[in-house]
């Protein structure tokens, strides 16, 4: 997944550096991700609803795989 929004990342990037905009910027959504995107593709994953989807790579980040150079 792309540089999600969290407790620890925002820490991390405590000398306020632009490291989210950066990140945003390169994602074709063009917002942050927070925790609870992640974990609803999880929940589908995990649940009968998916039962059909096998061997798949799976993106969740935003569209940043798109919109990196």
């Amino acid at each position: 997944p792309t540089l999600t929004r969290t407790p620890g990342a925002v820490e991390a990037n405590s000398a306020n550096l632009p490291l989210f905009d950066i990140v945003r910027n390169m994602q074709s959504i063009k917002v942050d991700s927070v925790p609870d995107d992640i974990a609803h593709t999880v929940m589908f994953l995990t649940s009968e609803e998916s039962y059909w989807v096998t061997g798949q790579g799976l993106s969740v980040d935003g569209g940043m795989q798109f919109g990196m150079p």
